[in-house]
C-alpha cells in the first residue's frame, strides 16, 4: 500500500498559521483523503509540536516547560524515532533546516512587534 504524499511546501508558509490549529487540509492545498491512520497520527504529532511552539511563543511562555520540551524536539537532530522533527519534516517533503529557521524568525517577528507595545 503506497502512501502518495503532497509536494514540498515553503516553510514561510508557517509564518502565516494562525495560532489555534492547523488542518492538514489548510497545510497541504492537495491533501490526500487516504491518509493511513499511521500517516495521520504522524501529522498530528508534527503539527501539535508546532502549534506548541508557536502558542507559547504568544503567551509569553518561553521559561515554561512545555515551551522548553517543544524547542528541545525542535532542535534535535539525528534521532532514529520516527517522532522526531528531522523525520517528521522529511516524511512530509519539508526540509527540517528551513523548516526551523521559519519557526525561528517568526518567532524574532513576534518578539519585535511584542516590544514597541511593551514600550508603549
Amino acid at each position: 500500500m503506497s502512501q502518495h504524499l503532497p509536494e514540498p511546501v515553503d516553510p514561510a508558509t508557517f509564518a502565516s498559521l494562525e495560532p489555534d490549529f492547523v488542518l492538514p487540509e489548510q497545510f497541504y492545498a492537495e491533501q490526500q483523503p487516504n491518509w493511513s491512520g499511521e500517516i495521520s497520527l504522524l501529522w498530528t504529532v508534527f503539527s501539535d509540536g508546532i502549534e506548541s511552539f508557536r502558542k507559547e511563543v504568544l503567551f509569553g511562555r518561553e521559561r515554561g516547560e512545555v515551551y522548553l520540551e517543544t524547542l528541545q524536539w525542535i532542535e534535535a537532530t539525528n534521532l532514529e524515532s520516527i517522532f522526531s522533527f528531522d523525520r517528521l519534516c522529511e516524511l512530509f517533503n519539508m526540509n527540517p533546516t528551513k523548516v526551523r529557521h521559519s519557526l525561528y524568525g517568526w518567532r524574532e517577528r513576534q518578539h519585535a512587534t511584542a516590544q514597541p507595545a511593551r514600550a508603549a
